[in-house]
């Protein structure tokens, strides 16, 4: 795995690891519930587990770049995890 590839990985098993966490009164004020919480940090695992499988990235079109336009739909708007998550997606979209 290349250092760009392990340094994505990292940053979405920290932010899955964060996500299973207590939602905060910080989160809570962007609209995160624990359902949304879990759902995402679900899809973080498995995007995770993928890269692990195949030891590099997989196809753009198999990258979870665009995360946070699904969360409109379940009310989360802002909080902490949610400008990581924007981070994250920024990074999938650059990365070879």
């Amino acid at each position: 795995m290349t250092p760009e590839v392990l340094d994505i990985l990292s940053a979405v098993e920290e932010l899955s690891k964060r996500l299973k966490e207590p939602v905060s009164e910080e989160m809570r004020a962007g609209g995160w519930r624990e359902e949304s919480a879990l759902l995402i940090a679900g899809s973080l695992d498995k995007f995770a587990t993928k890269i692990r499988l195949i030891d590099e990235l997989p196809p753009m079109s198999e990258r979870p770049w665009d995360m946070p336009r699904g969360l409109d739909s379940h009310g989360v708007h802002g909080g902490g995890p949610f400008d990581d998550l924007l981070a994250l997606g920024h990074k999938l979209r650059q990365a070879p």
